[in-house]
């Protein structure tokens, strides 16, 4: 019985294990046993070296046994590691909701809470949000003491939380309250 499988150009073969491997060639790896006996099965096994500038998608490797074509086995690749994952803040903003309400978004990818820190012009902190699920905060102008803040120029900055916990700043910005 002898089984061959290809890989995509690029992609390296290493580590097969099976008392049947006769070759790891750089686009593949074959297996070869003298006997198998009917209703008998062999296993074999390999790691697959994809190459770094790969791009993400669906690649198949193909194969054969006794030199007659079997299914493709498809091989996933994803972007680069922990890619998926990772929490990025690409910008914030902000806005008035109506008369009472200033609304801060904070856009980018994986972001599961928010907290929205805003400061006077004088650098003493007016209000902390602490953490709110989602990407999006409505303050309703009021500072920590309960006291309702006043018209004029306020300095914020937003930081966002991922899954896992790892928390991301964004730059002082400014908002204007007018009521």
């Amino acid at each position: 019985l002898v089984l061959e499988e290809e890989l995509p150009e690029g992609f390296s073969v290493s580590g097969g294990t099976s008392s049947g491997l006769t070759s790891e060639e750089e686009n593949g790896v074959t297996f070869e046993w003298p006997v198998v006996g009917p209703g008998g099965t062999r296993e074999a096994s390999y790691e697959v070296t994809v190459p770094e500038d790969v791009s993400p998608g669906d690649y198949e490797i193909s194969g054969k046994i006794n030199g007659s074509s079997v299914e493709p086995t498809t091989l996933s690749v994803g972007g680069p590691s922990g890619a998926a994952d990772k929490l990025v803040l690409e910008s914030t903003a902000t806005g008035m909701e109506g008369r009472d309400l200033v609304k801060f978004v904070a856009d980018g990818e994986n972001i599961e809470e928010i907290r929205v820190t805003v400061y006077d012009l004088g650098g003493n902190e007016v209000y902390d949000s602490d953490w709110r699920s989602g990407n999006t905060f409505q303050w309703n102008l009021m500072r920590n003491d309960g006291g309702s803040v006043q018209n004029g120029l306020y300095l914020y900055f937003v930081r966002v939380k991922g899954g896992s916990g790892e928390i991301v700043q964004g730059k002082i910005e400014k908002t204007l309250v007018l009521r």
